[in-house]
């Protein structure tokens, strides 16, 4: 033992092949050296020699990447004629770069936007790109975080961070430029602010799982602020009170049906009677009848009963609005004049009515403000495929949903239910959860209901 303690640690050694990688500069004359050693004969202390070496011949090559872009940029045509504004005027010929490189629209134009400032505005950047100190990370770093300085104060932070740079992280690298720009001009925060704010925008765009995502870019922080600080706390007070779902789902929902218009004229108070009143008894009897199944204290579902095949009257086939029918009558799709039954349009069924409202106003080009147009193939519709849908405007929509879709509500524990779902447990709420009725109606209801804390199995 005492002569392993005092023994020295040895120090790895590297081969001549491999130590002399460090001395050769970026370009050709590395990429030979690089060819030569085989990577499966290597040690694990030589491995990262090598892997250093390859990445600043990969950062050498990048750099060459963009040269090249610059001068597809410059010039006007097949020709030698170059274009004398090319480095003001609007980028002409990405349209070559993006199908040269196989970029969308937006990437092509992004990625020219970075070769343009970089010869331009940062040539010393590019110049260490092309050395293979910097890759294409750090790049555009520098890009991006001396977009709103002067061109002489860009230049004069770029020149005191290249040196140190190729050692820092990314991370590391953005907290100096920072600090660098606001003490060359403290102005520049101010103007980055606001030059981003004028950029603030909706997205609406949907994932490849078949969810989608709602994005608000470019707010003020102090208005996101207070949403963000609003959702949480009605979030938090249904948490504490019992009402089903993680705190995740319960913002998202809440989010939701506040933009889609289902607590109009609503306080959060309000709110929370009507989502809590949704857990009892009484509303479960009041929008669904007889309940078709019932779930247990211990989660299991009992089988619809036979009269329904569908397991929810609520979900069923809706009727026309202007003439009743009993069950199992043939309804015409275009009802004949004079078919109106005395005494106007027959009353809804609905214990829960949705109120009139105005048409929503349809847009220049035909279509109704907030319809979703769905298109699908004739070939998938007479099922000989099952090619996905597209929603216009959203992208590919998935092949295929539940059979009961939206998901229907269930209140917690052993009570009757269409479905065994919560309301806000993997899915989301369904229709029947609507906000109908005014909000001292529905706070009346709930307190008649004692739906101040939730149902218990």
């Amino acid at each position: 033992m005492a002569g392993r303690a005092g023994a020295k640690r040895v120090r790895p050694v590297a081969s001549s092949a491999v130590a002399a990688l460090a001395g050769i500069p970026a370009g050709p004359a590395l990429g030979a050296a690089l060819a030569e050693i085989d990577l499966d004969q290597v040690t694990g202390f030589e491995s990262v020699q090598v892997l250093k070496a390859e990445q600043r011949q990969a950062n050498h090559a990048r750099g060459r990447v963009y040269r090249a872009t610059v001068q597809v940029l410059r010039h006007e045509g097949p020709g030698r004629d170059v274009l004398a504004d090319w480095q003001s005027a609007e980028l002409v010929r990405a349209s070559d770069v993006r199908a040269a490189l196989m970029l969308t629209r937006h990437a092509a134009k992004d990625f020219c936007s970075l070769v343009r400032d970089l010869t331009v505005r940062l040539p010393a950047v590019l110049d260490a790109v092309v050395a293979g100190l910097l890759d294409d990370a750090r790049a555009r770093i520098f890009v991006t975080w001396t977009a709103d300085l002067h061109d002489r104060h860009a230049t004069t932070l770029a020149q005191r961070l290249l040196p140190v740079a190729p050692r820092m992280t990314t991370s590391e690298l953005v907290i100096a430029l920072r600090k660098g720009a606001i003490e060359l001009d403290p102005e520049w925060a101010r103007r980055r602010y606001e030059r981003a704010l004028g950029q603030r925008r909706f997205e609406a765009r949907l994932r490849t799982d078949g969810t989608a995502d709602l994005i608000a870019r470019n707010v003020s922080a102090g208005r996101a602020a207070i949403v963000g600080a609003r959702i949480d706390k009605l979030a938090h007070r249904l948490h504490q009170a019992g009402y089903p779902g993680n705190l995740d789902r319960l913002r998202a929902d809440l989010v939701m049906d506040k933009l889609g218009g289902l607590y109009e004229g609503f306080t959060d108070d309000d709110i929370f009677d009507l989502l809590m009143f949704t857990l009892t008894d009484e509303y479960t009897q009041a929008t669904y009848g007889t309940s078709p199944s019932c779930v247990n204290a211990e989660g299991n579902e009992q089988p619809a009963t036979p009269d329904e095949p569908d397991g929810d009257p609520a979900y069923a086939q809706p009727q026309s609005q202007t003439e009743p029918h009993a069950p199992g009558s043939t309804v015409d799709d275009e009802p004949e004049a004079g078919d109106e039954p005395e005494g106007g349009t027959a009353p809804s069924e609905d214990p829960l009515p949705a109120p009139p409202g105005p048409a929503a106003p349809a847009s220049s080009s035909g279509r109704r403000s907030g319809e979703l147009r769905l298109w699908v193939g004739l070939p998938t519709v007479a099922g000989t495929d099952r090619r996905p849908a597209e929603l216009l405007g959203l992208g590919g929509s998935t092949p295929s949903l539940p059979a009961t879709w939206p998901p229907r509500p269930a209140p917690r524990g052993g009570t009757c239910s269409p479905t065994a779902t919560a309301p806000h447990s993997t899915s989301e709420r369904s229709a029947p959860v609507q906000a109908t009725g005014r909000p001292a109606e529905i706070r009346r209801s709930a307190s008649k209901s004692g739906c101040t804390s939730p149902a218990t199995s």
